[in-house]
């Protein structure tokens, strides 16, 4: 495990997560069904939504002499990936197919290193909250399934933060079968399995206790998985690319690039994620999502 710049956790690679019948889940409501995988001669990237990953997928692209165009907008759109090559670290594709995590790598792309991004929880809900794709029309049958709906977020879509942190875990669930009481894991808690381990629901029967993540019984459950951190991508990265041997004078541009927010949008500088939250949310979303609290502690703060 790397601590400070990131964290890592060993296991064979799993087989195809297959979906959950009939139950809309947060990884379609976040990632607006595209969640975006970079194939590289030497890992894998997956990009968990509002981890990070617009930084890390710009950063990549500018190492190995890609930009968006037209032409690759294009391409991306036809095809699903866009291609290059650089003459010292072989070939790069940026997939953009309805890919939904570690089980889903394909087949020619299993046994790599795996890289993935990882985010504060309590921050991850307020740039879920604040980014408004839970809003659109089209997810608005999913809220209605949640019982009491127009009693208790009558006012739908103009939600406060509470009210937007209780729906997301009444109405995005599907490893609770159903369940959405204040004692089962969070949304964010599912997400993370469901990315980055084998067996994602299996991995959701050990939860409860907290001796699954104490103890390190998860680890076998997990992909081979190296993971950076959502504040601090710029070292992140750079120490990731340096371990798997690519050159300082090719990525140390990476240290000094500013954050990148996908479509140009993101929270104001005085919009703090601290600032969202109550001592009773703060403990409500500690409490649900305190597997991921527990493999990183550094995000309770």
């Amino acid at each position: 495990m790397y601590l400070s710049q990131g964290c890592r956790w060993r296991s064979n690679p799993g087989l195809r997560l297959a979906n959950a019948s009939g139950v809309f889940t947060l990884n379609q409501y976040c990632c607006a069904t595209k969640v975006e995988m970079i194939f590289t001669d030497k890992f894998v990237y997956v990009h968990e939504p509002k981890t990070g990953g617009t930084f890390v997928t710009s950063m990549l692209f500018r190492l190995y002499g890609l930009r968006w165009t037209r032409w690759t907008h294009v391409r991306n759109a036809l095809f699903g990936e866009v291609r290059s090559k650089h003459p010292r670290y072989g070939s790069l594709v940026h997939n953009s197919n309805k890919h939904g995590g570690c089980n889903e790598i394909p087949e020619p792309q299993r046994g790599k290193k795996i890289l993935a991004t990882v985010r504060n929880p309590f921050d991850l809900y307020v740039s879920q909250y604040e980014f408004g794709w839970w809003k659109r029309s089209e997810f608005l049958k999913h809220y209605q399934a949640v019982p009491h709906f127009s009693r208790d977020y009558s006012n739908f879509p103009d939600l406060d933060f509470p009210s937007y942190v209780r729906l997301s875990n009444a109405a995005f669930r599907s490893l609770a079968n159903g369940h959405a009481s204040e004692n089962t894991p969070g949304v964010v808690t599912e997400q993370f399995l469901k990315f980055y381990f084998r067996d994602p629901r299996m991995a959701y029967t050990k939860l409860s206790g907290g001796a699954y993540a104490a103890n390190g019984a998860h680890i076998s459950d997990m992909h081979d998985l190296h993971f950076i951190r959502t504040d601090d991508l710029n070292r992140g990265l750079f120490d990731f690319l340096t371990r798997n041997d690519y050159a300082h004078d090719d990525i140390s541009f990476i240290l000094g690039e500013e954050k990148i927010l996908p479509r140009g949008k993101g929270r104001k500088a005085e919009q703090k994620w601290e600032r969202y939250y109550t001592p009773e949310l703060k403990a409500t979303v500690r409490r649900k999502e305190e597997f991921v609290f527990k493999l990183f502690p550094e995000f309770d703060v």
